[in-house]
């Protein structure tokens, strides 16, 4: 589950997976982005702030505030299981990724390039339609 920590509200916290315990920390709207069709912005529930690469690749995703930049925007790729899919950001070409394979709560949350690993493969959302 992907997780701010602590419930930070805070611009620039780092993203991690944490298991469910239903906070709004936990909660993301996923909303179409405007003017970017096929993309979309996660809004977390509880900082109101968006899912963001950082400027180095492979760098910790983390929540800023709405920006405008591509460096906020994501599509839903289907794996080709029919159940889950990639999370590509538009700006970096990179995909959600849980650092090291690694299911251990306080794992961060990568973007890196796609090698089709489990984790790298998310359920939910909403799935990807060309625009």
């Amino acid at each position: 589950m992907l997780d701010v920590p602590g419930g930070s509200t805070v611009s620039g916290t780092g993203i991690i997976v944490y298991t469910w315990n239903g906070g709004d920390n936990q909660l993301w709207a996923i909303q179409p982005a405007p003017n970017n069709p096929g993309f979309s912005v996660f809004r977390n529930k509880k900082s109101q702030l968006l899912l963001t690469v950082p400027p180095v690749a492979g760098g910790q995703v983390i929540q800023v505030a709405d920006n405008g930049q591509d460096t906020q925007l994501w599509r839903f790729v289907p794996t080709g299981d029919g159940l889950s899919n990639y999370v590509i950001n538009k700006h970096s070409g990179l995909v959600l990724d849980v650092k090291g394979v690694n299911a251990w709560d306080g794992t961060p949350v990568i973007h890196y390039k796609q090698n089709n690993g489990a984790n790298q493969q998310w359920y939910g959302g909403v799935p990807n339609v060309p625009g």
